[in-house]
């Protein structure tokens, strides 16, 4: 995990702490936010489902890493997604683990500069 993100969740967990879950269900901290949270958020922010959506995230830091420079394949891992023909994963079981965290604390200290109304350019793959 990025520094960035073990910073704030030992903050959120100053406040969540009574929970097994990082981030718990309202209405029952036995359970996890509702999926739906982040989305009717970004409602009541405004946005309309044309313009953002929670899942938009994922698709903005893949067009920005990719943008990078960063190798498709590493940032494909760090999203999860499958990638090339069952026979090709069937032999290729790579996770790119030392790769995606130097991916991911990049992406943290670009949200940082752009936050901190840095000019911010590209940092491309190491």
């Amino acid at each position: 995990m990025a520094d960035q993100v073990i910073e704030h969740l030992q903050t959120v967990q100053e406040i969540t702490g009574y929970s097994s879950y990082v981030f718990p269900n309202e209405r029952d901290s036995g359970k996890p936010l509702s999926k739906n949270v982040m989305t009717n958020l970004l409602r009541k922010l405004g946005y309309s489902a044309d313009v953002m959506s929670a899942h938009g995230f994922r698709a903005t830091a893949s067009t920005i890493l990719h943008e990078q420079d960063w190798k498709p394949e590493v940032i494909e891992a760090q999203l999860a997604h499958l990638t090339g023909t069952a026979t090709s994963r069937a032999y290729n079981r790579s996770i790119y683990l030392s790769e995606r965290t130097t991916v991911m604390q990049s992406w943290a200290d670009y949200l940082e500069a752009v936050r901190d109304g840095a000019d911010v350019v590209s940092t491309g793959a190491k």
